[in-house]
């Protein structure tokens, strides 16, 4: 199977992941590493910014100190080995 990576079908839907991938972060200016490997391939496939709407910011149930951590990190083999029995999940 041949992949033709330059065509612009290809480039258009690199550049649509990229505008998908920018909009859910912060402005480059304000992000925590402005110079990442994430705004290096932005910049070098002319995405700047994203014409998609950002996703809302997750803001945290501080209610119990357990509820602190945001669920998107949350590892889906670590949570299957939560719900099971002790003896199931070593």
């Amino acid at each position: 199977m041949k992949v033709k990576t330059e065509s612009t079908r290809a480039v258009a839907a690199q550049k649509m992941v990229m505008e998908l991938l920018v909009a859910d972060q912060p402005a480059r200016a304000t992000s925590h590493d402005p110079e990442s490997k994430l705004w290096q391939w932005a910049e070098k496939i002319e995405v700047t910014e994203s014409r998609f709407p950002a996703a809302e910011r997750w803001q945290g149930d501080a209610s119990h100190p357990a509820m602190r951590v945001n669920p998107r990190f949350l590892h889906p083999m670590r949570v299957v080995r939560a719900r099971l029995p002790r003896s199931a999940g070593q």
